[in-house]
């Protein structure tokens, strides 16, 4: 087993509440695991709360001078990290069960693996965006994006996994060049794991770590929310979409920014 075991990276952005729930909530299941911890901060007013979590926890922390974005702050927080594996988890992202060891046996039977934890909404219920299969505009008119069943009991291929909690060796991370930075919020997983697909790097849902996600608790309003995600859903299909895509969303993104604004 590596010396250091995992990094848990965790990008804040108006959500030091929520970030003391999840750091509280690894540490009794960590027990007996090497790991650190990496705070990288994206909101100023909420820096000396972060410094105090940061040595209450012992973590290594970047305050940054401004919202970077996620993607740019969490490469931050890889260029930082000493673990042998990468575990992106969001502030509202708080653990509820499984044995946090059995994802390395996991990893260590796929090196190359991507791995989404299962995510739980507040009422207990499986998210849907957990994971799903890569995107496509048929997909999304008819909701075939998202999974539409739960994960179930075993590992399974997924196109992509979400963001909110995600692992992957370093190494792996790095040779992929990271989470793409010119998306600034939304759809970096989900480019990620287009990119890993791209060199046969495989994408599991991992159902046996459960982590209870409040989501969307950083953003100002449900419209700013909206925008963001519609801004990264076209920069995506600019990436990776066909010609007609890229020709049918130039339409209807319009539209989107007018209903959403």
């Amino acid at each position: 087993m590596p010396e250091l075991l995992y990094s848990f990276i965790f990008v804040n952005y108006r959500s030091a509440d929520l970030l003391e729930k999840a750091l509280a909530s690894l540490v009794g299941p960590l027990s007996g695991l090497s790991y650190e911890f990496i705070l990288v901060n994206n909101d100023v007013s909420e820096s000396a709360r972060i410094e105090v979590l940061g040595k209450r926890y012992g973590a290594v922390m970047k305050l940054l001078p401004a919202n970077y974005g996620f993607g740019k702050a969490a490469n931050l927080g890889a260029a930082e990290a000493k673990g042998e594996v990468l575990f992106f988890l969001n502030p509202d992202a708080e653990f509820q069960k499984g044995n946090l060891l059995s994802l390395w046996g996991a990893l260590e039977f796929f090196p190359k693996g991507i791995f989404g934890m299962l995510l739980k909404t507040a009422s207990g219920r499986d998210e849907p965006w957990s994971s799903g299969d890569l995107p496509t505009l048929w997909r999304l008119f008819s909701g075939k994006f998202f999974r539409s069943k739960p994960m179930g009991t075993r590992v399974m291929r997924a196109g992509w996994v979400s963001g909110a909690a995600l692992a992957l060796r370093k190494e792996v991370f790095l040779s992929l060049g990271g989470f793409d930075e010119s998306f600034f919020l939304y759809y970096e997983d989900v480019d990620l794991c287009a990119r890993a697909e791209k060199n046969s790097f495989p994408v599991f849902s991992y159902p046996f770590l459960v982590f209870r996600h409040a989501g969307g608790e950083s953003h100002v309003s449900h419209k700013s929310m909206k925008r963001a995600y519609f801004e990264s859903q076209k920069k995506y299909f600019s990436k990776h979409g066909t010609q007609t895509e890229k020709t049918i969303l130039s339409f209807l993104q319009p539209l989107y920014q007018k209903f959403f604004s």
